[in-house]
């Protein structure tokens, strides 16, 4: 029986990413960039299902399976990223800063960040590797029957403590079989706390209309003030500041006739974005926006291999020479993203000044973003809100 190796990575994020220490932008600009085009590999099957995507979270499990690989191996993770020059350990370290600074930044907005490495028993992992998981990302590794359907309650239980309750399930009974021999996940859960609170007794009752064209109730916030704002023939977009300022939840809006799958190819690239985020203008306008929770989760192995990072998920390929002395290789890569969005923000709502100028009535499909001083912490597409 050949090794086996189980990567759980965890990451809930609500933070703010500007580390004082270099490294920290080389990581947070190509994690952005990667976060367009896995989200984009994701969009292009149109599963009839929410769908959010947290790029820091994947981005560093990347780097880190890419310290304990070599050759091709190494090299396809680090193209993907844009990297040429630079080494896995260094990459670690800016990750380490980036993800330190994440809890530091803004006081109003917290999260909690795990990160764990489970490894089969018949094949360890080399010491130091484990030593440099743990070094950057607080991964210790820990011994596990990965073959055994209960594996999967010893995960979750430890999921369930690292993230006080909020994600009670990372993997299933079936995820643990002997075909298994990696597995990379990554979880973000995030109560958003908007920099200026919606009065919950302006939220009322409304119908969503789904993408295939059906209704579902929903409880709309609403709340009149200054947002920046952009709108044009094809979608709407408004920005809405949380915490202390420092994050920024961005919704995207189509107009009739067209939907998110017409609109995120051209607003969600690298390039694209930066542009709509320069056309915004501070405007008085009525925003109801669902009051929902959404927990999504995806397996993106086949998005990786669309990106590039092929010879990681092969078993006659994958070069992990630093990582085990066995034969192992990534067999499942999954991402558990919750995000709650109510009405509790850190300041009142004062009357606007000035009469509004428009109405963004949130009450069809819709993308979101949520950024830290640039630097991504999700995005995707919400179909069919889930009542918070």
């Amino acid at each position: 029986m050949r090794g086996w190796l189980l990567v759980v990575l965890l990451v809930l994020i609500a933070g703010r990413v500007v580390a004082e220490d270099g490294g920290w932008g080389i990581v947070g600009t190509a994690s952005n960039d990667f976060a367009f085009r896995v989200y984009a590999e994701i969009a292009k099957k149109r599963n009839a299902e929410n769908c959010l995507v947290s790029p820091v979270g994947l981005s560093a499990g990347l780097v880190m399976m890419a310290g304990g690989a070599g050759g091709d191996t190494r090299g396809q993770v680090m193209h993907a990223f844009g990297w040429r020059t630079q080494s896995p350990e260094a990459l670690n370290d800016g990750f380490k800063a980036l993800l330190a600074h994440l809890r530091a930044v803004d006081p109003k907005i917290s999260f909690d960040y795990a990160t764990s490495l489970w490894v089969a028993k018949q094949t360890p992992v080399l010491a130091d590797f484990a030593h440099a998981c743990n070094e950057s990302y607080g991964a210790p590794a820990r011994a596990a029957d990965l073959a055994q359907p209960y594996t999967s309650n010893t995960i979750n239980a430890w999921a369930l403590q690292q993230t006080h309750g909020v994600v009670p399930r990372v993997v299933f009974p079936q995820d643990m079989e002997e075909t298994q021999h990696a597995m990379l996940v990554h979880v973000l859960a995030l109560t958003i706390p908007w920099a200026t609170r919606f009065n919950p007794a302006a939220t009322h009752g409304a119908e969503f209309t789904l993408t295939e064209g059906g209704k579902t109730a929903v409880s709309l916030m609403s709340r009149t003030g200054s947002f920046p704002y952009y709108e044009d023939d094809y979608l709407q977009l408004v920005k809405i500041p949380c915490g202390s300022g420092a994050g920024s939840l961005y919704v995207v809006l189509p107009k009739a006739k067209y939907t998110i799958y017409d609109i995120a190819p051209v607003v969600f690239t690298t390039k694209n974005w930066a542009a709509y985020r320069g056309e915004l203008e501070t405007r008085t306008g009525t925003l109801a926006l669902p009051r929902l929770t959404v927990g999504t989760r995806a397996t993106l192995a086949g998005e990786l291999r669309e990106l590039g990072i092929a010879d990681l998920l092969s078993k006659d390929d994958a070069d992990l020479p630093n990582l085990s002395d066995g034969r192992t290789w990534l067999t499942l890569c999954r991402q558990r993203v919750n995000v709650v969005f109510a009405e509790g923000g850190v300041k009142a709502a004062v009357p606007p000044a000035e009469a509004p100028t428009f109405t963004m009535t949130v009450d069809h499909p819709f993308l979101v973003l949520f950024q830290l001083d640039d630097t991504i912490l999700f995005l995707g597409h919400v179909l069919k809100p889930e009542l918070g």
